[in-house]
Parts: C-alpha cells; structure tokens; sequence
C-alpha cells in the first residue's frame, strides 16, 4: 500500500445483469454503489489511517446528475478527484462514463456526474478537522463538477 494517492483516481467495471431494472436500464440506487466502491478501491492504494489519522470520512451529501443510461455488457470508468476542501468537511467530485459498449456512439459518454461531501468524524468526538496528509491533495480553487480531462476521454 503506497501513500500517496494520483488524482483523478479511476477504476474499470462491467454492468452486471443483476444491476438492471425491469427496463433493462441500470437501477438508479446503483449508481451510489458504484460510486463507493470506486473510493473503495482508492483505499486499496493508500492506508486510510494514513491519510486521515484517527477519524473516518463519512458522506454527508449525495448530489447524483444522471446524464446518460448504462446497459448490460457496457465498460465504465468511474473517476474521482479532489474539488474543494473546508474545515470539517472536503468534497470530492465522481463521474462514470460508458468506454466501451455495443453501440459504439455511446462510447464516451459521461453517464453521471456526483458532488460527494464528506465530514471528518469521530464516535466519541463527532466532527473533526479534515487532516493535513489528506488536504494536500485539494487545489485551492474548485474545479467544478466536469469531469478533470485526463480522468476521461469525452466523445
């Protein structure tokens, strides 16, 4: 395990038939999954003691701007970077885009688009300033909920 992270952070999935609903559309409750094994994923990579000590990042807020549909047997990356960081709390933006599919004019397409806010927090001490070792990591303006350029490759 390394510590350091590489922002935009990505990972591969397939959409698996069993995340359909009757429409054969992904369920939208999904995508949230999806979302939180991506940071799962980030936490394979760098110790979560590491980056944020004593407390533990819990989400505060869910803002999910679906954009386009995911099917069976589609490929998608799901990208993770850092947006804005304040005292207690930091926000992280997420996107998942198809790149790879049957129908190859739906390659490239960003499908969603989440703004996840975070608290630091602790059982017995409750909110937590967000640690130095993790607040490195945020630029000192927010770069919005656009996908960074070199997390995906636009169509």
């Amino acid at each position: 395990m390394s510590a350091t992270l590489v922002f935009p952070f990505a990972v591969e999935i397939d959409v698996r038939g069993y995340e359909l609903d009757p429409w054969q559309h992904v369920n939208n409750a999904i995508y949230l999954s999806w979302l939180e094994h991506a940071r799962w994923e980030m936490s394979k990579v760098v110790s979560m003691e590491a980056l944020f000590g004593g407390c533990m990042p819990v989400v505060r807020r869910a803002e999910l701007d679906y954009r386009a549909q995911t099917l069976l047997g589609d490929r998608l990356r799901i990208a993770t970077w850092p947006r804005a960081v304040g005292t207690t709390s930091f926000v992280l933006g997420q996107c998942i885009q198809v790149i790879g599919a049957t129908d190859a004019r739906r390659v490239g397409q960003v499908a969603l688009v989440a703004k996840m806010v975070f608290a630091c927090w602790r059982p017995e001490a409750g909110k937590l300033p967000v640690p130095e070792s993790f607040r490195r990591y945020f630029p000192p303006v927010d770069p919005g909920d656009e996908p960074p350029p070199d997390a995906v490759v636009l169509a």
